[in-house]
């Protein structure tokens, strides 16, 4: 066997996986006007409404604190936030799919 990476598992799903998707729990469903006061904030590429607030897909996991922060800013009550960020067994199979892409010929294949 080869090392193919190295990293706890968190770090490898940055590498491999910089957006974050995150849902907010809003009570109920998020507006169209809180929708787009939320791609307004900066690192928030997409929002959209869910049953109980909104979804949606950041930079990164750094953008969390100013979604938080521009909803308050705006008197909306925020009940939680959940990430839906990559499990184990996904970073060890996007590291393994990487590793099959880079890896050298067999020498009995040329």
């Amino acid at each position: 066997g080869r090392l193919q990476a190295f990293g706890t598992p968190a770090r490898l799903a940055a590498e491999l996986w910089p957006d974050v998707d995150a849902e907010i729990d809003l009570g109920g469903p998020a507006g169209q006007p809180l929708l787009d006061a939320l791609t307004a904030v900066v690192g928030v590429q997409t929002a959209s409404q869910t049953a109980g607030g909104a979804a949606l897909r950041l930079d990164d996991r750094e953008v969390l604190p100013r979604v938080v922060a521009a909803l308050v800013g705006l008197g909306v009550a925020v009940y939680g936030m959940s990430g839906a960020g990559p499990t184990l067994e996904d970073v060890y199979f996007a590291v393994d799919a990487r590793a099959g892409r880079a890896a050298p010929e067999p020498a009995a294949a040329r």
